[in-house]
């Protein structure tokens, strides 16, 4: 037993993969990754300080006044998975049935009753023009701009002028743009090592999955340049069996344009690596060739050049719905989501856990109660001369469930804060899944940290999703207790 527990506490929590949807690795033919803040993550705040200073700068370009930007990167106000009203400069916080529960206008959370009059008995359009969702990481800096933009709007007249639509537009706009026209990237690839992670397993990993046979291939956004000198960086002459990275990869391609790559009927070409240049790939041919970088393509011509389709392929990325949902809703491909931050959200409720379940078993009770009330109640009102001490027993009941309603908001409320200052979990919202948190559980098949968590499981291993109870189950372990 003891070699048992020794041998299950090889792996740290933080670095486990978690699982929504039996997946065996041992069908699984070929992997694909995405490469920005999945085998290429980040660091924090560095780059994210970065985006938003070029950012600023082209909105000033743009005509916008420079004091209006003016304000920290603070990260209590700052998750992604959240969703923008264009309309009334609001940043909502939304459950997996999009009830809003939270909801901040520049630095100022608004109240329960703000939030009831302008979302509460209206149906939202989350795809219409008047909503904006900032569900990847390179959304963080956008929020910090439009959140210091609105707060100072809010708080100095002179900016009235400036329309909230607008400005959240033309906020995206100019992120949009100083990604795509390799402003923030050339400053990266001038010093890598300051804005990306090297993590020392991501070789190793790679390297365990081609040797148990599977096909790798890089499904990327990130042009030749960009992708050649970050992949450079993380991959080659860091193994003795690769001197370059691309020999990681079965199959590269680049300026894939997703999610278009996975609804659209997009050529591919292929690119001069001499000097970026691209040519359409001849439509004759039959296979991809190992050592041909490619770019753009489609899903179809993707599935019959590599020969493998469907549920044999495990696609690996950081974006619900460029890299998940769009595969998901469009294909068969099974899905793993990678999550940078749920180390810190597994650090918090692991450091939390007895308050969570604490916090658990009296919401539990709280439903009991309530409905032991209404019960009672109900025999007061169609009872005749009902005795004195059953209502007695009411008024005693209804102050202890009172009492525990309090409680219950206090220990929430505390628990809430560990996450984020403002915004709580980033997969929760009381005791619901966030909207975010949703959309993981819908079209994840599988979620973890970071790509070398997969370094300490066999490539072929069963991957099994924990049982999940429902509510009556719930509730009859609570009345046993």
């Amino acid at each position: 037993m003891r070699g048992t527990e020794t041998y299950k506490n090889r792996i740290p929590i933080e670095s486990l993969i978690f699982v929504n949807r039996n997946l065996r690795l041992s069908s699984i033919k070929m992997i694909g990754f995405d490469m920005d803040y999945t085998l290429a993550i980040y660091k924090y705040p560095d780059f994210e300080i970065l985006a938003m200073e070029k950012t600023i700068e082209r909105l000033v370009e743009k005509g916008y006044p420079a004091e209006l930007f003016k304000g920290n990167f603070e990260s209590g106000f700052l998750m992604r998975g959240l969703v923008v009203d264009k309309i009334n400069g609001n940043i909502l916080k939304l459950d997996k049935y999009n009830f809003v529960h939270r909801a901040m206008h520049g630095k100022r959370m608004l109240t329960y009753e703000e939030r009831y009059s302008n979302y509460r008995n209206k149906k939202l359009d989350l795809f219409s023009e008047d909503f904006m969702w900032l569900d990847t990481l390179f959304s963080i800096p956008e929020l910090a701009i439009i959140i210091n933009a609105i707060d100072n709007i809010r708080n100095k007249k002179r900016f009235h002028f400036v329309k909230y639509s607008k400005l959240i537009s033309d906020v995206r706009k100019c992120i949009d743009e100083v990604h795509q026209d390799n402003t923030l990237k050339q400053i990266v690839l001038s010093d890598i090592p300051k804005y990306i992670e090297y993590d020392p397993l991501l070789p190793p990993t790679l390297h365990r999955f081609k040797s148990n046979g599977k096909k790798l291939f890089l499904l990327t956004n990130s042009y030749w340049e960009y992708t050649n000198a970050v992949m450079s960086y993380l991959l080659s002459n860091r193994m003795r069996e690769y001197k370059d990275w691309t020999g990681y990869f079965d199959i590269i391609i680049v300026g894939a344009k997703k999610p278009d790559f996975f609804n659209s009927n997009n050529m591919f070409y292929t690119v001069d690596v001499s000097n970026s240049q691209i040519k359409p790939l001849q439509t004759t041919i039959a296979s991809f060739i190992k050592g041909i970088i490619y770019q753009g393509g489609n899903i179809n011509d993707f599935e019959r050049l590599s020969a493998i389709r469907g549920e044999q392929i495990l696609y690996v990325g950081d974006h619900i719905y460029g890299d998940i949902l769009s595969s998901k809703k469009r294909t068969l491909w099974r899905t793993c989501m990678i999550i940078p931050e749920l180390e810190k959200e597994i650090k918090v409720s692991q450091e939390n856990m007895k308050e969570i379940k604490s916090l658990n078993r009296m919401e539990m009770q709280s439903i009991i109660l309530d409905r032991s009330l209404n019960l009672i109640k109900y025999n007061m009102k169609n009872e005749d001369g009902c005795d004195k001490s059953l209502r007695g027993d009411f008024e005693k009941l209804k102050r202890k469930h009172q009492r525990l309603i309090e409680a219950i908001k206090k220990k929430r409320d505390a628990i809430s804060k560990k996450y984020n200052a403002e915004w709580g979990s980033l997969l929760r919202e009381e005791n619901e899944l966030s909207k975010f948190g949703a959309q993981v559980e819908d079209y994840a098949c599988i979620y973890t940290s970071k790509v070398s968590n997969f370094f300490h499981i066999s490539p072929d291993q069963y991957l099994v999703s924990p049982p999940k109870l429902l509510p009556h189950e719930l509730e009859i372990e609570e009345l046993i207790r």
